[in-house]
């Protein structure tokens, strides 16, 4: 086979010494020509196992020869090399193999491989016979053989057991050494040689050599009764002394009798499963009494007995930090609970003794004796609630918010079922009396509270003899006090948490504290001595009395002579009395004796009904009168509204008050926002006045009103000064005022007049009365020009000139007429 030539042009030599050729310009003819010789004269290595390496240049032939079970075949470009078998040097994981171990070898013959061209791989399945393995080869290893690999008759198990087995040629199973050793050492694998400490009835235990059993002086055993001195550790609990304690951490203790038997406790022998006075008064014990008995029975001086407390529970708890929201702190000395599940099934036996209990305590007192006795007292149960400062504790103040000596509960709690329950009668506390003939009962009863104070000095600040605390579920009627037969039940003064009523007189207690008075969902308040409905007249003057939805104040008197009244009869006062101990201008200082308001939020909605009395309407003040006979009647005055602003001094003291303003009636109309919308009132009436009349659909009478005065002053009574009487005023300069005619008085004589102000007004001018005005100067001029004559004339007074001017314009006017042939004046 020719040799791989790399040809160059004529250069059989390198002329190259250094490999590193100038990379910045072009190859020479040399230089390429060296690099091809360099090229062609490089060879590669192909080194064995024994690390003998060939050299391989273009002028070598390598040669793949097959040996044993490989063989090489070369066709065209193709090299194959076939058979892969398992020799002595190589390294195999062996699969799904099954290798015959019979007298410890592996042997493998020529029969076990049908042909070259089928060998053992790594993954084939093959059974090897007549096959050497040697495991401690270098490199050899033989994993996975499990006891199912090893022949039955080689391994010994726990039912084969060693002591039959023994010879060299089996292997134990660790069950089967268990088992042996169990058998001849007790467990412990050992053999007991000894017995020390021997005494009667000791039980023994293994000594520290493990050779020798110990008698425990401790523990006996005389085949009736177990002895135990110390400790007894079981699984569960341990016995020190006379406690016992439970050994798993916070695991509970737990006494159990078994199946029906029960739990009697009692220090003095006696059995409570057969007590004569329990069984006298709830009935014999036995089958009833389920779980657990304490008793007690003795016979004492009552000279000489000390206490005697069948049974005592106490609990003890220091607190170590402080707390207003943890709801589960509840320390609860004892918890009674007596559940029963109905199952759809009734129990109505009507007696109150009977059903459920949670607990039912009982204080039986008999005479065995046939002289009488006497006891005082006898207490079913005693509640309290104690704060003792037992010696040893510091003294800090101690605030109890809340003492309740017994507190009752009635809980209906369904935790989300769909059943409904009811309580018919749900009574906090029931107190009865069962009495036999020729008995008697002095005194029963209810609930009796008995205060008191037994420490120097000490306060109780609320006493309550009885006390509903407020329902927080739904209830529909919650008797504080209920008495079946509605008797009279008498009270003193009452005071609740809130208020009291201390003869005909009802206060809050709480400091500053409001007095509400409020009637169930749509109904009133009616203060005074008839019922708003019951009125004769509020219908007729207001309507349906159901429209008053808050309060109604009333009074209504049908039969009253005015000539047997000896004093003003009023109906309703509101006053409100201060007096001040400083002089000041603050702002802040406003009495008001009352404040109406009607406040309607138009919600961003329109009412637009043009009746001008429709509408809110901050106050309505009626005073009216009516005739129910057909006799005429004729009654000087009704006023509908009197607002005074008035000096009211009856002290009868020198000083002198001075009032800057006194404003009877004040129209302020305030239109106040925060928002940014504008407010557009039309009409803005300080005071409007509408004589109206009504009549009744066939009413026939006539209202005659003489006169109707939409504004009126009266003159003083003489005794004030007044400077300034104004009828109208306004501060605004711009103001204008719309009238209809307007009636000018007779003044004495002419107003004095001053700066930016001028006057209009009437004075008699020769027995008539005539319009004038002044001005600022005090000019006067008449303005209804008619003299004495009735003619036309011009009048005026000059305050500088001091002038009287009177010129009859009739008379100029017709000497005009003359003089111009013209006619000025024209008569219709």
């Amino acid at each position: 086979m020719a040799k791989a030539k790399l040809v160059t042009r004529s250069a059989t030599t390198s002329t190259v010494t250094d490999d590193n050729l100038n990379k910045a310009s072009a190859l020479t003819h040399a230089e390429m020509d060296s690099n091809l010789i360099n090229l062609r004269d490089s060879s590669f290595g192909i080194a064995d196992d024994t690390s003998t390496v060939l050299q391989v240049t273009h002028d070598k032939t390598i040669t793949v020869a097959g040996a044993g079970t490989v063989g090489t075949a070369l066709s065209g470009d193709t090299l194959t090399i076939t058979g892969s078998g398992i020799t002595a040097t190589s390294t195999d994981t062996l699969q799904n193999k099954t290798i015959d171990t019979a007298n410890n070898t592996i042997t493998i013959t020529e029969s076990d491989i049908s042909d070259l061209g089928s060998y053992i791989t790594a993954s084939s399945t093959d059974t090897l016979t007549n096959k050497t393995f040697d495991a401690n080869g270098t490199g050899n290893s033989i994993s996975n053989i499990e006891t199912a690999d090893i022949a039955a008759a080689t391994l010994v198990t726990a039912a084969d057991t060693i002591a039959s087995n023994n010879n060299d040629t089996t292997i134990p199973t660790s069950a089967a050494v268990k088992a042996y050793a169990d058998s001849v050492g007790g467990g412990g694998g050992g053999t007991i040689t000894a017995l020390n400490n021997q005494a009667e009835n000791r039980l023994v235990s293994i000594g520290s050599t493990t050779t020798e059993l110990d008698g425990e002086a401790n523990l006996t055993f005389d085949g009736s009764t177990l002895t135990l001195t110390g400790s007894a550790a079981l699984d569960g609990v341990t016995i020190a002394d006379n406690v016992i304690t439970t050994n798993r951490s916070n695991d509970d203790l737990r006494l159990s009798a078994n199946g029906t038997g029960r739990i009697g406790i009692s220090t003095d022998g006696s059995d409570f499963w057969n007590n004569a006075l329990y069984n006298t008064y709830y009935g014999n014990p036995n089958g009833v009494v389920k779980t657990l008995g304490v008793s007690s029975i003795e016979t004492v001086d009552a000279n000489t007995a000390a206490r005697n407390y069948v049974l005592g529970i106490s609990q003890n708890t220091t607190l170590s930090g402080s707390s207003a929201s943890n709801t589960n702190f509840r320390q609860r000395t004892l918890n009674l609970a007596n559940s029963m599940d109905m199952a759809g099934y009734s129990f109505t036996q009507a007696s109150l003794s009977r059903g459920p209990k949670a607990a039912s305590f009982g204080t039986n007192v008999v005479n065995s004796s046939a002289t009488a006795s006497t006891l005082y007292p006898s207490n079913a149960a005693e509640f309290f609630v104690s704060a003792w400062g037992e010696s040893g504790y510091a003294e800090g103040n101690l605030t109890i918010t809340e003492a309740v000596g017994v507190r009752s509960i009635m809980e209906i709690y369904s935790a989300g079922g769909t059943g409904n329950f009811t309580f018919t009668n749900a009574k906090g506390f029931l107190s009865g009396a069962y009495v036999d003939t020729n008995d008697t009962i002095t005194n029963h009863y209810l609930y009796h509270a008995q205060p008191g104070n037994d420490g120097a000095g000490g306060t109780i600040t609320n006493s309550y003899g009885y006390y509903v605390a407020s329902s927080t579920g739904g209830v529909g009627t919650n008797y504080a006090f209920y008495d079946a037969s509605n008797s009279l039940s008498v009270f003193g003064d009452i005071q609740t948490q809130a208020v009291s009523i201390t003869d005909n007189h009802i206060t809050t207690n709480r400091s500053n504290d409001n007095l509400y008075i409020q009637a169930n969902g749509t109904g009133r308040v009616n203060l005074g001595d008839v019922k708003l409905e019951d009125t004769a007249y509020w219908a007729d003057l207001f309507g349906n009395p159901n429209r008053i939805k808050g309060n109604a104040l009333t009074y209504e008197d049908l039969s009253v002579n005015p000539n047997d009244l000896t004093d003003r009869e009023l109906g309703h006062g509101i006053y409100m009395g201060t007096k001040i101990t400083a002089s000041s201008t603050n702002s802040n200082f406003r009495p008001r004796a009352a404040l109406i308001g009607s406040v309607v939020d138009l919600a961003g909605f329109n009412y637009t009904n043009t009746n001008k009395f429709r509408g809110p309407l901050g106050a309505q003040i009626y005073g009216a009168v009516l005739n129910g006979t057909s006799t005429d009647v004729t009654i000087n005055s009704v006023r509908g509204v009197e607002s005074s602003a008035s000096v009211a001094d009856f002290t009868g003291t020198s000083g002198a008050i001075t009032i800057v303003e006194a404003v009877g009636n004040m129209a302020a109309n305030f239109h106040e926002r925060n928002g940014t919308g504008d407010i557009n009132i039309t009409n803005d009436y300080g005071f409007k006045w509408n004589p109206e009349a009504y009549h009744a659909s066939g009413g026939t009478g006539v209202t005659t009103i003489t006169n109707s005065y939409g504004f009126h002053v009266s003159a003083n009574n003489g005794n004030a000064t007044v400077t300034n009487a104004y009828a109208f005023y306004s501060t605004d300069a711009t103001a204008s005022s719309r009238m209809g005619a307007i009636r000018l008085d007779n003044q004495s004589g002419d107003p004095t007049h001053g700066a930016d102000f001028s006057w209009i007004y009437a004075k008699d001018d020769a027995s008539s009365s005539e319009v004038y005005v002044k001005d600022e100067a005090g000019n006067v001029t008449k303005i209804s020009p008619h003299n004495t004559a009735g003619d036309w004339e011009y009048y005026s007074v000059n305050s500088k000139t001091g002038k009287t001017v009177r010129v009859n314009m009739e008379r100029m006017i017709r000497r005009l007429e003359e003089i111009t042939g013209e006619t000025f004046i024209e008569s219709e």
